[in-house]
């Protein structure tokens, strides 16, 4: 790196450059973050990542990216990036991510002026020093290009497919509670009143994970489908598409608007996400046994977090046939981590607590492709099909 650009990234980290600061944005602000001449950035959109920045010319942008407000003082290292670069020409442009204490972990993608969604050639991504900068190296168009990093999926992208959902299937789309910052918390059940089973999926807990909420919605398909033709007749089915909105929309690492990591707030129930969320699950479990409950989230690689076999009263035939169908469908394989801390928060520890099921975490690759997240999805629906049928 050159001594220059080592000179701004150091004054950036320091905060002795007068740059825009990284509080939210309200989602009516167009004013650039940054600009030199005939280049801006804008983090004026729902998901944009909170960042400051430096145009140093047409030619080179520092973009600093920072965590949500957190109660913990250190978060998950999810270093989100969501930002517009605009120009007047189109040209070279060379933009430093600088993530502080953190380390690259999304690899890019951009968004070119009526283009879809694309991967950035690993070929222009360098990263530098000790993994808390990257460095892309793109030749731009004029007009807002998009860099992020996954595709940005929006509180309003969720409600479109949720509510495509619940018309295709015979879903009843309710509100069953307001996040920290007044959204609305949205739940599609469906199901007969007198169902003895319960099945619940939920995702989204956490902002950045886009590849666990894609699983989610072809786990969701396929158990619609299975809806459709009287598969499920026994189940009342409750399905979470957006557990953390706020979070989702003020583009968090992890944490919704009250600075908690919601997958740690399960036995505490401090947040009003999890408090709504919970008298939901308590309510459509009442004379029912649960019998599925399954938690959709994206890591470094996938797997699935499983409590040990025997511990649950009911799980153990649908880990064994997820196990079996995800090693005959899918390479690599997902790695099982078997354990049950009854102090961590999750959900899968509160479901297995609360009602004796076994609570499943399915992880999916920070880099799975769309393809690869619903095959994890749909093997998932598969597996819990074929052990409803055995009842």
């Amino acid at each position: 790196m050159t001594l220059h650009l080592r000179s701004f990234l150091a004054a950036l980290a320091a905060g002795g450059l007068g740059l825009t600061g990284c509080a939210t944005l309200p989602q009516t602000e167009t004013a650039a973050l940054c600009r030199a001449e005939g280049v801006s950035l804008h983090a004026d959109f729902p998901t944009a990542g909170q960042h400051r920045c430096l145009a140093r010319s047409a030619e080179t942008v520092i973009v600093r990216t920072d965590p949500e407000v957190a109660i913990a003082p250190r978060i998950n290292p999810s270093p989100w990036f969501a930002f517009d670069i605009e120009r007047e020409e189109a040209g070279p442009i060379e933009i430093v991510l600088d993530y502080g204490g953190y380390r690259h972990r999304y690899e890019p993608r951009i968004r070119r002026p009526g283009e879809d969604w694309q991967r950035v050639d690993p070929a222009h991504i360098e990263v530098l020093e000790e993994e808390n900068r990257a460095r892309l190296t793109l030749d731009l168009p004029a007009g807002r290009t998009r860099i992020s990093a996954q595709p940005t999926y929006t509180p309003a992208d969720v409600a479109g497919w949720s509510a495509a959902f619940a018309d295709a299937h015979g879903f009843t789309a309710i509100e069953y509670g307001r996040s920290l910052e007044g959204r609305p918390l949205e739940a599609l059940v469906a199901g007969p009143a007198d169902a003895g089973r319960l099945l619940v999926a939920l995702t989204r807990q956490h902002p950045p994970e886009y590849s666990g909420g894609r699983a989610f919605e072809a786990f969701a398909t396929v158990i619609g489908e299975a809806h459709d033709g009287g598969a499920l007749a026994g189940y009342r089915l409750v399905l979470v598409p957006l557990a953390n909105p706020d979070g989702m929309a003020n583009g968090h690492w992890r944490l919704n608007s009250g600075g908690m990591d919601l997958n740690r707030d399960w036995f505490e129930a401090e947040q009003p996400e999890i408090a709504a969320l919970q008298a939901l699950i308590r309510r459509e479990a009442e004379g029912r046994d649960v019998e599925v409950f399954l938690d959709f989230h994206s890591t470094r690689r996938t797997l699935v977090y499983n409590p040990p076999a025997g511990i649950a009263a009911r799980g153990d035939a649908l880990m064994a046939e997820m196990a079996a169908r995800f090693e005959a469908a899918l390479d690599p394989q997902p790695e099982w981590i078997e354990g049950h801390n009854a102090e961590a928060g999750t959900s899968k520890a509160w479901a297995l607590q609360t009602f004796g099921v076994a609570g499943l975490t399915v992880e999916l690759a920070d880099e799975a492709s769309v393809e690869e997240s619903h095959a994890v999805g749909r093997l998932a629906a598969e597996a819990v099909l074929a052990v409803a049928a055995d009842h």
